[in-house]
């Protein structure tokens, strides 16, 4: 049982990548609604991390800034190497969120 947060750095990978990473996929659509991501030293997310966030942080006047770029979608096994995890691109959804949260 984990106890504390588990964290992962991670490198935005183009969409060209990425869509050939999963072109064998059928049901994998990576298009502009999602964001894809790969670890340099092999870590991932895996099964249980859907709705984790994927975040950009920006050091500001002496302070970090957090920005939520991501929501953990789907990827293929557990950082398997050659397959960048795919998060959901929040900014793609805002106007949807903003107009159903009211």
């Amino acid at each position: 049982v984990v106890t504390h947060l588990q964290e992962a750095r991670v490198d935005i990978t183009d969409k060209n990548n990425c869509s050939n990473a999963y072109e064998r996929f059928r049901n994998v659509i990576i298009d502009d609604g999602v964001v894809c991501a790969i670890s340099p030293i092999g870590q991932d997310t895996c099964q249980g991390d859907s709705g984790g966030p994927l975040m950009l942080t920006s050091l500001v006047g002496g302070s970090f800034n957090f920005y939520l770029l991501g929501v953990v979608s789907r990827g293929y096994k557990c950082a398997e190497p050659g397959y960048p995890a795919i998060y959901s691109k929040v900014v793609f959804y805002v106007d949807w969120i903003k107009k159903n949260m009211t």
